[in-house]
C-alpha cells in the first residue's frame, strides 16, 4: 500500500531506474505519490492503464 513493493517489482522487471519516490513513506500523501510515479512510469513506458489512479492501489482496492 505504501508503494514500495511496486517500485522494486517495475525496477527489477524493466531493469530501469525509477526517478524520485519516498524510501520511507510515513504519511498518505508519500505513499500517493510513490503509487503515481509507478503510473507515471507504466504511462511512459506504453502501458496503458484505464480507470485506475494512485488512490486504488493505495487503498487497496480490488474491484476497479
Amino acid at each position: 500500500s505504501d508503494g514500495l513493493l511496486l517500485v522494486n517489482l517495475l525496477e527489477i522487471i524493466s531493469a530501469k531506474h525509477i526517478p524520485q519516490y519516498n524510501k520511507k513513506p510515513k504519511i498518505r500523501a508519500q505513499k500517493l505519490e510513490n503509487t503515481g510515479a509507478c503510473l507515471m512510469f507504466l504511462k511512459n513506458e506504453g502501458i496503458k492503464l484505464v480507470a485506475i489512479g494512485p488512490e486504488d492501489i493505495t487503498d487497496c482496492n480490488l474491484k476497479l
